[in-house]
């Protein structure tokens, strides 16, 4: 309630002597992710092949978009993107995608872009080339997945021309300047005139913000809570804030696969976790089964969209994690057995899916939830590497540090003391890491 209403989203937790608690976590998570994530190809890599692999998942159930729609919403991505790219780092916007990133708060970000409109950056280099830069291995598959999710849902959103022929969202919202004398003052998207809701009404402010609220719903249940208002009451506190630290994304997601039918009033609709359904209708099964009255297609038809859907999708899910063991075995015997002379886009997609087989086994009802489900709570913060690192530097006071080598590794050869300095260098663990992915690599087997 205080983060939605008030926008309180830190507790003030006092001082640990002249160091602000509050400040003091988030400091870590950012320097924690300086050391892990920026200017990572890897983990943008993965991150995009999750993100992509969730939307097909959720497509198979076409509740708010199908295949067909997703991949339409692709080829209009594609197709406004070069345009949004030659506004990119401009504070006035004329692009259709832009504006209707803008008009419907595609990336729940609204506070923040306000936050950091950076009027005190008169150039447009200055604007571009920000700290933020440094994570745009990531946030460009986050821009991509989510404004193709959102599109998606434009294109299932149905209203009527003055024919009364059906017109999708985004093909009835045009590009309008906001004065026509005046175009250097920009643009700003509305519905084309004679357009309706299909009930005739028009198409309001009101509308704009439900269809807001509904998607931002359907990224928070795909992607995972990152924007402040959603987030829960545990990251208020910098334990919470440390403890949820690249770990935003598993409640939702769990929720979506294991929590109990509810009525969801961003999606204006009834949800439940579809592994949830999917047990229903096995254990159901069985109970005729036992009765002699087994009728799967009989049961089948008694199924509201929802609960095929959510079986759809729990299958799809099931059946798409136990292909990628096939795949990667395959990826394991492809270009010899020496793993330094395979092509690096063969280790670099054996890295990524490695990476998605333990992303998504941590979500499935199987003992891969408890295996996956160890590395990632192997340690309690993600900055405890962070805080392992600054204490190593207390080992450069023992003289045999720089004497002693290290056999294995990214670091094999150098001695002890040179591993500590290089560990301490931002950037440098992710560039070595993306040229080598079969050391990350290890970690996922």
């Amino acid at each position: 309630m205080e983060m939605q209403v008030y926008g309180i989203t830190h507790k003030d937790e006092g001082s640990l002597g002249k160091v602000d608690v509050a400040k003091g976590a988030d400091f870590l998570n950012r320097m924690t992710s300086l050391g892990t994530t920026a200017l990572s190809v890897l983990t943008g890599t993965a991150n995009l092949l999750q993100n992509l692999t969730i939307d097909r998942i959720e497509a198979t159930s076409g509740k708010f978009f199908n295949h067909s729609e997703l991949t339409k919403a692709e080829a209009i991505y594609a197709k406004e993107l070069p345009a949004f790219l030659g506004e990119f780092g401009n504070r006035i916007k004329t692009n259709k995608l832009a504006l209707f990133s803008e008009l419907f708060n595609v990336p729940q970000n609204y506070k923040s872009s306000v936050r950091d409109v950076q009027w005190d950056r008169k150039t447009w280099a200055s604007r571009l080339f920000n700290s933020n830069a440094l994570w745009f291995t990531t946030s460009a598959g986050d821009h991509f997945v989510q404004h193709r999710a959102a599109i998606a849902l434009a294109l299932r959103y149905k209203l009527k021309d003055k024919n009364g022929n059906p017109v999708n969202l985004w093909d009835a919202l045009e590009v309008v300047p906001i004065n026509k004398d005046k175009p250097k003052l920009g643009a700003k998207l509305q519905v084309k005139q004679g357009i309706t809701k299909m009930d005739g009404s028009e198409f309001t402010r009101e509308d704009i913000i439900k269809f807001s609220n509904q998607n931002r719903a359907v990224q928070n249940m795909n992607y995972g809570i990152y924007n402040d208002e959603d987030k829960n009451a545990l990251q208020q506190r910098a334990a919470g804030r440390l403890i949820m630290f690249y770990r935003n994304w598993m409640r939702p997601l769990y929720l979506n696969r294991f929590g109990r039918g509810k009525y969801n009033y961003d999606l204006q609709d009834y949800t439940e976790g579809y592994y949830m359904t999917m047990g229903r209708f096995i254990y159901q099964s069985m109970r005729d089964i036992k009765q002699s009255e087994f009728d799967i297609i009989k049961q089948w038809k008694h199924l509201s969209d929802t609960e095929k859907g959510n079986i759809k999708k729990g299958l799809t899910e099931l059946g798409f994690y136990w292909s990628l063991y096939a795949i990667i075995a395959a990826l394991g015997v492809a270009g010899g057995d020496d793993g330094k002379h395979k092509p690096w886009f063969a280790r670099m997609s054996s890295y990524a899916l490695l990476r998605l087989r333990t992303d998504m086994g941590v979500l499935l009802p199987s003992p891969s939830m408890l295996d996956e489900g160890l590395k990632f709570f192997s340690s309690p913060f993600a900055s405890m590497s962070y805080i392992n690192k600054l204490r190593k530097v207390l080992n450069l006071v023992d003289p045999s540090v720089y004497t002693t080598t290290v056999n294995s590794g990214i670091y094999k050869g150098y001695t002890e003391a040179e591993k500590i300095g290089l560990d301490l260098l931002p950037f440098r663990k992710q560039i070595v890491n993306s040229l080598n992915p079969d050391e990350p690599a290890r970690w996922y087997k």
